[in-house]
């Protein structure tokens, strides 16, 4: 359920995340817009290396199949470590203190009103505790 698209995630989105053009006004719960996006890439792209990697066992295909197979696995796997390498360039550099808030564990006030404001007031009135 944290996962899934929300109205408020369209204006995250068009304001890039606040990384190009500012971080005023937008909207992010307890993940924005990209985390959700890096989610649903990551359970994708993970399901295809894995799906690829075990297809070319079966002896179902034909040669043509399993050069398909293996390359979809190749592609698959590079955009999968593309995104993993690009969501640490955004905890460790684009929002300043992501990394020692992951290592920890808890962030700050001030840092969840900062990158997560809907979450943050969600805390704060007591309907959500995470």
């Amino acid at each position: 359920e944290a996962c899934c698209f929300d109205d408020h995630d369209c204006k995250w989105a068009r304001g890039w995340g606040g990384y190009l053009l500012g971080k005023d006004n937008l909207p992010a719960g307890r993940f924005d817009c990209w985390q959700k996006v890096l989610f649903w890439a990551t359970t994708a792209l993970g399901l295809a290396v894995l799906v690829t990697a075990a297809l070319p066992f079966l002896k179902w295909f034909s040669s043509d199949m399993m050069v398909l197979f293996l390359r979809l696995h190749r592609y698959a796997g590079l955009l999968l470590i593309l995104a993993v390498l690009k969501h640490v360039y955004l905890v460790a550099v684009a929002k300043p203190g992501g990394w020692r808030l992951l290592c920890a564990g808890k962030v700050s006030e001030e840092w969840a009103k900062c990158y997560h404001p809907l979450w943050q007031r969600e805390t704060n009135n007591g309907e959500t505790k995470q």
